[in-house]
């Protein structure tokens, strides 16, 4: 997630035994999301937004993977800072894995605040499938340079508890 690459850029990257899928960054702005897939497995990438074209900011994609003849949609989001996201696109069932740098503060996971995209993952969590796979004594994914953390996981049946 924030992968601040570019198509030209992505090359100099590479992942042996994965196929890269990757909306590039938006103009200067620290952005863009890289998912790497094995390559072992089927799937489909759709870019579902981009940071220019609402006022939330927010990047959407959606990968559709297949092993064998099961089938997971992934939903790989990035929300800036102080966005408020627009999750109504989403479309949830028993196989959706929603991931990405969420940016979100709730006391619902240990923050001591809440914040616009924390209302939002709150909400979506209340009204859909999706736990919440997540536990503040985890190490975090992502270490901003001031230490503060965020949340990287949401979850629903893809195995139990993981």
């Amino acid at each position: 997630m924030e992968a601040n690459l570019t198509l030209d850029t992505v090359k100099f990257y590479p992942f042996p035994g994965y196929n890269l899928y990757l909306l590039p960054k938006y103009r200067k702005v620290a952005s863009g999301i890289l998912v790497g897939i094995k390559d072992t497995l089927t799937a489909d990438f759709e870019i579902c937004k981009e940071m220019g074209e609402s006022e939330d900011k927010s990047e959407i994609i959606k990968l559709e993977v297949w092993k064998k003849s099961c089938r997971f949609k992934i939903y790989a989001l990035y929300v800036p800072p102080g966005s408020k996201p627009n999750l109504s696109s989403l479309s949830i069932d028993n196989k959706t894995i929603v991931i990405g740098d969420m940016n979100a503060h709730s006391t619902r996971w240990g923050y001591g605040d809440m914040n616009a995209a924390g209302k939002e993952i709150e909400d979506l969590l209340n009204s859909s499938l999706l736990d919440l796979i997540y536990d503040a004594s985890d190490p975090p994914t992502y270490i901003h340079y001031n230490g503060s953390y965020t949340l990287d996981t949401i979850d629903k049946d893809t195995k139990p508890r993981i």
